[in-house]
This record gives C-alpha cells, structure tokens and sequence, in this order.
C-alpha cells in the first residue's frame, strides 16, 4: 500500500507563478495561479471546479484534459468562470499570464491532496 506524502511547502515551489489545478482529499478542486505559501496555506487566485476529481493523479489530470480549456472555464464556478473566459481572450494576444483568474483562495496544505500544472497540458506556456 502506497502512503502519501503530506504536501509540503517546498513541494509547492516549484509551482508558485504557474497556473495548476489543486485536488483536496474531498476531491474536490480549484485551478488558478499560485502566488505563494504563507503560515502552512497555498494562495491560489482562481476558481473552484463543479464537482470532483478522482484520487488517482492520473485519472484526475486525464479528466481536466478532456474537459479542454474552454470546457475547463466553463466548469468553474461564479463570476471568475466569466472574467476567466474573458482574461483568456485577452491574455491570448497580450501575454498577460493568469492573474485574471476570480478570487484568491487560502488552502491549507494538509487537505491538498495534489497539484497538477494546467496549462502545460493544453499547450500554452507560463
């Protein structure tokens, strides 16, 4: 039986900047940008996901490639599905990145179960 590793700041790093998708244990998730790690909390400017993912990494990542990008948008919830579609537009001509992404997030690092870089599977870079 494989046990997972709790995740770690260190093991968020290597994502601050980029935007990822984040799994809780409850399967449920959010995608934006991280901007940082504070007091044992990921900061995340994005939007939930409707729904939930599996608890296999691989499973999770193939369900959020078939949903596509604009599928993806269209999945998360409230006002920053629209400002994401709309920031989308915009950031494809203009480079801005993802910082139009709805509202930031404090997770807690003890109920995130993975993370998972976005983009780089759609083929855009960050």
């Amino acid at each position: 039986m494989h046990v997972a590793q709790p995740i770690s700041k260190s093991m968020i790093e290597p994502y601050i900047g980029h935007a990822v998708c984040v799994v809780l244990q409850d399967g449920s998730y959010y995608c934006g940008k991280i901007s940082g790690v504070k007091r044992g909390k990921l900061i995340l400017s994005g939007s939930r996901g409707n729904g939930s993912l599996p608890d296999n990494p691989e499973l999770a990542k193939a369900q959020i490639s078939q949903l596509g990008f604009s599928g993806l948008l269209g999945s998360l919830t409230g006002a920053g599905a629209a400002r994401s579609a709309e920031g989308a537009q915009g950031a494809a001509g203009t480079g801005s990145g993802f910082g139009f992404l709805g509202k930031a997030f404090r997770i807690c690092l003890g109920i995130v179960k993975f993370v998972f870089p976005l983009l780089g599977k759609f083929g855009f870079s960050i």
